[in-house]
């Protein structure tokens, strides 16, 4: 298991709003870790806007994906629904 699985299992969480190009562990792995313990929603952030990113991010276990620079109406939009 993982640091950040581990650290994830300590709290109790509704949503995880993950960039995928993150310094240590980039988004995608923390999908994959997430999912093997988890079910909980997943939000992936990326500044890659190409239709591959997305598709590729939403097939590893994202449920949503949003491309930056987004609004915060339009995260609060996708968080509540």
């Amino acid at each position: 298991m993982t640091s950040t699985s581990f650290v994830f299992q300590k709290g109790q969480y509704d949503l995880l709003l993950v960039d995928w190009m993150l310094p240590e562990m980039d988004g995608i792995a923390i999908c994959r870790n997430v999912r093997l313990v988890s079910d909980m929603p997943i939000i992936m952030i990326s500044a890659r806007k190409e239709d591959a990113d997305k598709v590729e991010g939403l097939d590893r276990g994202a449920d949503d994906y949003l491309a930056k620079t987004f609004s915060l109406a339009e995260l609060k939009a996708r968080v509540t629904s």
